[in-house]
């Protein structure tokens, strides 16, 4: 399963295409990664540092394009504070102290008729 933090329109599988989020807890997240295994594409180092923190384990900076499957299931952790100037990098001590909050995204190709049967797979 890849662990990213962010997610673009540019990750989903084609077009037409829709993604459904979820929120996550930390526990449900480490409970995911175990068992299906984590593919880091966190391209930021600050954001690997903070991830591994708080899930306990291990997130490699692993800057690559992400273009998801048709039907797969990605974690993404998202940065909730304010725009920050261009060029600016959080630490991972302050990326601790900003909001944040933990999503699993299941991104499809099709019409949104099709997203019962995507989606019913991954419940």
């Amino acid at each position: 399963m890849k662990l990213l933090n962010a997610f673009t329109p540019a990750m989903l599988p084609g077009f037409p295409g829709h993604a459904e989020f979820r929120e996550l807890g930390v526990e449900e997240v480490k409970s995911l990664l175990a068992a299906q295994g984590v593919e880091s594409c966190v391209g930021h180092a600050g954001s690997a540092e903070m991830f591994s923190a708080l899930l306990g384990a291990e997130v490699p900076v692993n800057r690559v394009s992400v273009k998801l499957d048709n039907g797969e299931v990605a974690v993404v952790g998202q940065y909730l504070g304010p725009r920050l100037p261009e060029g600016s990098v959080l630490s991972a001590k302050e990326l601790a102290a900003a909001p944040f909050r933990w999503l699993r995204v299941t991104a499809w190709t099709g019409t949104v008729a099709d997203a019962a049967a995507v989606l019913a797979c991954h419940q």
